[in-house]
């Protein structure tokens, strides 16, 4: 903040005058307002001395926030001080002490260091009645100066002789250098009442303090408005009033404080952003004297008020937290122009027009009450973000709050409950929580379901409808346990609920439950066995949320209830053997995650079992119903391994389970059954480098172990699973019971070595020659150490040892040093730069052809480096290469190079470049016949062309058999090639074969562009497109090609559809006639889901019977324009056409009734798709004329239909957008209702249709679909 914006925020915030404040600073009125209109300013000394003038009256800035603030809140007054004085001295002689120190502490939040004031029986003990250090002056305060402070206080009647005595007796015991950084403070619980000012008495005896200043029961006054809990303190002691006060901020401590970590303000407002808002407007806003607040109870309303209010700047007024009607009464009288924050039952209250109110309701108030604001349930999407982000839970512990609290505010906040705060729901003492024993069980039901209505019948035996009655009279109750959404009614707090009914559960409960669970298994069995299980069987089979309340019931009280475990058990050993039958596994292993985590012996018993003797029921998990293998993908075999995965966070069953894992992936192995099997293996075995109850040593003796006891597909698993960052595939966890993950904190160096241990096994046991592995290990050598460096080369060397292995390895690393020697200067490549290169020379092979073919081998693939190099040095680099081929040719015959050399040449123009530069004419003779044998046709052609010049190669492409020349001219047109002999193009056939497969450039002659134009059109047109403006187009001739062209030669050119149709949609945009629409025509048959050209829209729009007669003639294409049809830009310029149009729907020849109903829906449709592409939503005139006139059902749905159908995507909320709609075609409705009643009665179905979709969005977040 400037010094001009501070000095009139301190005028106006304490009521002055420019001539009052200028009487204050004893400075002329002038002055006061050139320093408010920033025309100058005072000297930094003056500026902060007038700061702390107005700091000692109660007032200070805080520059940082750019908020003025101005305390007052006025409970105990200066005249108050002086009669607890008169009344009992001893007692206010005790007690004042502890008020200095409690004043202290409130106003500089207890940061200040070394406070010493005797209180209570300890006023006696020698020395000064108080001190402080306000360390590095961070905290300054109106009443908390900086530095080292010393304090005296005085109770008696002679203020004056008092302080002054006081003052000398501990200046006289203090030393210069003490004095000079320490401030003096006297206390009188007296009020100042001496000619002589306070603030001359302070500079007068001051000798060479820093400061000496005096506080009076006038200012004891002020520092207590700006501390409240003090004050509210300081009123229970000395008048013996119990009063329940709080700030804002210390409000926010007590919410804060009751979990852990600490609740943050985002718990209450994430996905609030509106609510905030209209909270923070009415703060700073006094046009409105009381708003009224619910939630689902009263706690999460002040939750959000608080939360709201502390995140924002310190307000002007003060707002005040009211916890019970007496302190209402007490502090209403007492104050005005505060809020009041209402947070106690209230039905009746007088309220002081001098504040204004915040009154919070919960589940429990009156629905007939019209409240300001309602905060609506939120999907635990939002609130599990700010439990990651904001709190810092795992996801972990994320889900298994998800899975108690679900989205209920103040059950998370019981769930992360601190020791200090006693967490117990509202509800717990209501009456009838019996009742809830079902929905426990159940977990959700839809009360339209019929399958969902006869477990409760079975559950309760009573009819279903009877006991939605008895519930429902929990849907008024403060956080209540339970959800109600529209149908669905849903259990928020599981684990709440079963702690307060589990006394009421018995082993009959729990029997009559399993018997439930077996009965829907076994009758759904009965259901999906004979035929696959469909949408359309959906209201025969229980719904997922049946399975899984059911289950979670189950496993909650196997957790917390030993006694049931036996019958638990029994009920999920019954359900597993259902998968022994292969029609029953798809179906069981839905629901073997949920039944691992309830039953875990008894599951990992049964998969151990299972997978030894019922193999061929395994397998099937592995296909879809169409025998595809989709492994990870939608198939059911991925149950097994989140099951498994899951229970590896359990240390009682981890090994069992990761061993399972392990068998499952050897029968993977061993069937073939996946196509990459070391892939699979790191999907099964992710647990090895994601967080669970598995030790980092206990994963690495695991690994350890496979290496020495399995074979070579293991070693792959280790080498993968090692290096994968992350694997999201397998998505096993527990929702219940408490994830028991090693909260071992690994350094990078523990890592490390974890990795070189295992590795070194691997490289170790690897007995047989696999490249694979070595290339993988040393791809990632940020990891490695000397001692696998070691083992790594003792393997190459001792393992590697045949030449085309050695030639394979040796090329890796040439390639690798090659790709990492431009880091060399950094230090962290130097030891791997080192290594590989001592490597690379030690594997280089022995054999002269294996020892030089990476020269070859590199520069065929394409080298860049070559590119790059001078002219000189690409002519030496070939020159090496011919004297190394010329040192081949003695060692070998010119047929056993081209042999050996050859295969390992890429078939591409770079190899042909190679090749004519280092072989003689007979070479090149020999090398094309070997090519061409051998199908190297790019190769041979570019080899061809780059030895044009120096061999004729006519004859030799004239002796290939027919097949091969019409391949071979065919890449010389591909690789453009026209060096060569092209008399050998007599042949009509090979003419067209050759140009047919050019393209034109800027460079091409009159005879090019003539035969590419003649034999391959498509280049032509192509050319045109992308080399030749639009002005420079002959129209005619594009339209004339694309006219005599088939749709089968069109469609022979895919590659280049998207360039001809660039070419119409230019042609389209300028130009109108006949042979426009033709084309256009042409193109909508052979792509039907492109969109409209204009030439369609307006012949349509022209001759719209020919559009309704493509119902009958072709209804394929009818379909295609209906969709995607709508009105010519202009179509409003000719309003008796636009009538012609409608005319020819409105009267369409009526085959039978449908294709009337069909022709209106579709004028509907073109109207909105008009009306939403010419941008305006609510219809224009014209067409609403037509819509008044028509007064037709099937058009107003038609209408519907089409504006559904492009509206744009939705917005990803709780549907609040949806509702904003919907509002405004409300609104619109209404407004036009009088002239245009069909219209209106469209917006109103389109109004209706947003507020549907509004409900579907909401009860889909909070439900949880």
């Amino acid at each position: 903040m400037s010094f001009s914006e501070i000095i009139t925020s301190i005028r106006e915030n304490y009521k002055l005058t420019q001539q009052e404040m200028a009487s204050d600073l004893n400075v002329s009125f002038a002055t006061i307002n050139r320093w408010e209109q920033g025309h100058n300013k005072p000297s930094q000394k003056r500026q902060t001395e007038i700061l702390d003038f107005y700091k000692s009256k109660g007032f200070f800035v805080d520059k940082n926030k750019g908020k003025s603030i101005m305390f007052g809140l006025t409970l105990i007054t200066a005249r108050m001080i002086e009669e607890w004085c008169l009344k009992d001295k001893r007692k206010f002689e005790s007690f004042i002490p502890e008020l200095i120190e409690k004043l202290l502490i409130e106003s500089t939040d207890g940061k200040i260091a070394g406070l010493r004031i005797p209180t209570g029986d300890n006023v006696w003990i020698p020395g000064v009645d108080g001190k402080f250090t306000n360390v590095n002056n961070q905290i300054e305060t109106p009443f908390v100066p900086s530095g080292d402070v010393i304090i005296e206080i005085g109770t008696t009647s002679r203020t004056l002789k008092k302080i002054t005595e006081d003052f000398k007796k501990r200046d006289d015991t203090y030393s210069y250098e003490q004095k000079k950084d320490t401030t003096f403070i006297l206390i009188s619980s007296k009020i100042w009442a001496y000619k002589e000012q306070k603030s001359n008495f302070e500079k007068r005896i001051n000798t060479s303090w820093k400061r000496v200043i005096v506080y009076d029961a006038l200012d004891l006054e002020k520092w207590l408005s700006q501390c409240l809990e003090t004050s509210v303190y300081a009123l229970e002691q000395m008048e013996n009033m119990k009063i329940d006060l709080k700030t804002v901020d210390s409000m926010w401590n007590t919410i804060s404080d009751r979990t852990t970590p600490k609740t943050k303000e985002s718990l209450f407002l994430a996905g609030r952003d509106d609510e905030k808002e209209l909270i923070l407007k009415y703060i700073e806003a006094d046009t409105k004297k009381r708003i009224d607040i619910r939630a689902s109870s009263r706690d999460e309303a002040l939750g959000f008020v608080i939360s709201s209010l502390i995140i924002r700047s310190n307000p002007n007024n003060a707002i005040i937290v009211v916890n019970e009607i007496v302190s209402f009464k007490f502090l209403s009288k007492l104050v005005d122009n505060n809020v009041l924050i209402v947070n106690f039952d209230v039905e009746q209250i007088d309220l002081s027009p001098k504040n204004r109110y915040i009154f919070l309701y919960g589940n429990s108030s009156s629905d007939n009450r019209t409240y300001d604001i309602k905060l609506a349930e939120r999907p635990f999407s939002i609130i599990s973000k700010c439990l990651s982000d904001d709190l810092g839970l795992d996801s972990g512990r994320i889900s298994s709050i998800s899975s108690k609290c679900g989205n209920n505010t103040m059950c998370i906040i019981r769930a992360l409950a601190s020791e200090q705060f006693l967490a117990e729901p509202s509800w717990r003492k209501t009456n009838n929580l019996v009742d809830l024993i079902p929905m426990l069980i159940l977990g959700r039901i839809e009360t339209y379901n019929l399958k969902d209505m006869e477990l409760i019948k079975f559950i309760t035996s009573i009819d279903s409808n009877e006991y939605l009655k008895k519930i429902a009279n929990w849907k008024a109750i403060d956080e209540s346990p339970l959800m109600f959404i529209g149908s669905s009614i849903k259990v928020n707090s599981s684990i709440e609920l079963w702690n307060e009914l589990h006394n009421f559960i018995d082993s009959r409960l729990i029997e009559i439950v399993c018997e439930c669970l077996i009965k829907m298994f076994t009758e759904d069995l009965n259901v999906t066995k004979e035929s696959k299980y469909s949408f359309f069987k959906s209201n025969e089979v229980f719904s997922d949320y049946s399975y899984s309340g059911l289950i979670s019931f189950l496993t909650i009280n196997a957790i917390n209830s030993e006694t049931s475990n036996y019958t638990i058990n029994g009920a999920v050993k019954k359900i597993l053997e259902l998968s022994k039958d292969q029609r029953n596994i798809k179906f069981v292993c839905k629901y073997y995650l949920q039944l691992a985590e309830c039953s875990p012996q008894v599951y990992l018993d049964f998969i151990s079992s299972f997978i030894k003797n019922n193999e061929d029921i395994l397998l099937s998990l592995y296909k879809k119903d169409n025998g595809i293998n989709s492994y990870f993908g939608v198939n059911d075999y991925v149950y097994i391994l989140h099951s498994l995965t899951a229970l590896t966070l359990l240390d009682r069953f981890k090994i069992q389970a990761i061993n399972i894992l392990l068998e499952i992936y050897l029968i993977d192995v061993k069937h073939d059954l996946s196509k990459s099997p070391e892939d699979t293996l790191v999907n099964i075995l992710s647990v090895l480098n994601t967080n669970n109850a598995l030790s980092i040593n206990e994963k690495q003796d695991f690994l350890i172990a496979q290496c020495i006891k399995n074979d070579s597909f293991v070693y792959k698993l280790i080498t993968k699973v090692i290096f994968s960052n992350s694997i999201l595939i397998s998505d096993g966890y527990l929702k219940w019971r408490i994830p028991q993950t090693s909260d071992q904190e690994l350094t990078n160096h523990e890592i490390f070595i974890f990795i070189n241990e295992v590795l070194i096994t691997v490289v170790d046991n690897l007995g047989i020659a696999d490249i694979g592995i070595i290339k993988e290990i040393i791809d990632n050598f940020h990891f490695l150490n000397s001692k696998i460096n070691q083992s790594i080369e003792n393997y190459c060397i001792n393992v590697l040892t045949s030449e085309d292995v050695k030639f394979q390895i040796y090329e890796y690393l040439y390639r690798k040093i090659n790709q990492i020697n431009r880091f060399k200067e950094k230090d962290e490549y130097a030891n791997i730069i080192n290594f590989l290169s001592s490597l690379v020379k030690q594997m280089k092979p022995t054999d002269l052809f294996f020892s030089n073919l990476i020269y070859f081998k590199t520069f065929s693939q394409f080298d860049d480096d070559y590119h790059y190099l001078s002219e000189k040095k690409q002519i030496d680099k070939l020159e090496f290469l011919k004297q190394t081929y010329a040192k081949f040719n003695e060692k070998y015959t010119s047929e056993n190079i081209i042999e050996m050399l050859a295969p390992h040449l890429m078939d591409d123009c770079s190899s042909g470049l190679m090749l004519a530069n280092i072989l003689g004419e007979n070479e090149i003779q020999l090398w094309s016949s070997y090519l061409a044998i051998n199908n190297k046709m790019n190769l041979l052609s570019c080899l061809i062309s780059y030895t044009h010049n120096r061999c004729d190669s006519t004859d030799f492409i004239n002796s290939l058999e027919n097949k091969k020349k019409t391949d071979l001219v065919e890449k010389f047109s591909l690789n453009g090639i026209a060096n060569f002999d092209t008399t050998v193009l007599t042949d009509e056939n090979l003419l067209k074969v050759y140009w047919e497969n050019r393209h034109l450039t800027t460079k091409s002659d009159a005879n090019e562009k003539y035969q590419i134009k003649k034999y391959n059109p498509i280049a032509y047109l192509h050319y045109i497109n992308y080399q030749l403006k639009f002005n420079e187009w002959n129209v005619d001739e594009i339209l004339d090609i694309l006219i005599n062209m088939t749709e089968d030669e069109l469609l022979k050119h895919r590659d280049s559809f998207h360039s001809l149709e660039k070419i119409i949609s230019k042609i389209d945009d300028n130009l109108y006639n006949e042979k426009v629409v033709v084309v256009a025509f042409k193109f909508l048959n052979m792509n039907h889901h492109r969109k409209l050209l204009k030439a369609i829209r307006k012949y349509f729009f022209d001759n719209p019977l020919d559009l309704l007669n493509l119902m009958d003639v072709k209804y394929e294409l009818w379909y295609t324009v209906k969709m995607q049809y709508y009105l010519p830009d202009d179509y409003y310029s000719d309003n008796e056409k636009l009538v012609h149009f409608a005319d020819a729907f409105i009267n369409c020849p009526q085959q039978n009734r449908m294709d009337n109903i069909i022709a209106m829906q579709t004028l509907g449709e073109i109207f909105a798709r008009t009306s939403r592409k010419n941008g305006d939503i609510f219809i224009p005139i014209s067409l609403r004329k037509i819509i008044e006139h028509t007064k037709n059902e099937e058009l107003r749905k038609g209408y519907l239909i089409g504006y559904t159908n492009t509206f744009e995507a939705r917005f990803v909320d709780d549907g609040t957008n949806e509702r904003e709609i919907s509002k405004q075609f409300e609104e619109k409705a209404k407004e036009i209702e009088l002239h245009y009643p069909e219209t209106a009665r469209i917006f109103r179905m389109i109004a209706n249709d947003h507020k549907s979709e509004s409900e579907r969005i909401k009860k889909d977040h909070l439900i949880g679909y």
